[in-house]
């Protein structure tokens, strides 16, 4: 499994303030599954250090569009996490529409494993289906050594198989 946690685009609060309130963390598929069983484990660590209540929300559906639409719209805050995976890669080479800016709504907080390999994967196949902008991504991934999190294997080979099918 490859993942990072998300989050909506950070207010300029003080970091002293930091946290003061619960954690939410949003993992957009159904409990149970190995992005949940993480994501509780990272919860777990979250309320250690930080002293504050870590929760883990499922949100499932629409391929995770629906918890990542949530925490896109949810307050700039940093209160707010996305557990995010390889879907939240391949969905805007899937869907001519999304409700939000798969690259602009959310900054990196932490990688939790990925594979850089299944990064080039993903590019290619989003270039194929002229969904992005090659130059931009590529020069993103040179600027940045892992801007992007990709890599559940089920996803890239279901994703081949549509492209080539």
């Amino acid at each position: 499994m490859a993942a990072i946690i998300g989050l909506s685009m950070v207010s300029g609060a003080p970091a002293q303030d930091f946290p003061s309130k619960p954690i939410r963390i949003i993992v957009p598929y159904a409990p149970g599954g190995s992005t949940d069983v993480v994501s509780r484990l990272i919860a777990l660590r979250l309320a250690e250090r930080w002293k504050v209540q870590a929760v883990v929300e499922n949100r499932p559906g629409g391929n995770s569009i629906i918890g990542t639409d949530l925490v896109a719209k949810a307050p700039p805050d940093g209160y707010t996490l996305l557990m995010a995976t390889s879907a939240n890669a391949t969905n805007p080479s899937m869907y001519k529409q999304l409700p939000y800016d798969a690259l602009a709504d959310f900054s990196m907080v932490s990688l939790v494993s990925t594979s850089r390999r299944r990064c080039e994967e993903q590019l290619e196949l989003r270039r194929r289906a002229g969904r992005i902008d090659h130059q931009r991504a590529r020069r993103r991934v040179q600027r940045e050594p892992h801007p992007t999190a990709i890599g559940e294997r089920p996803v890239v080979g279901h994703t081949v198989g549509i492209l080539r099918g």
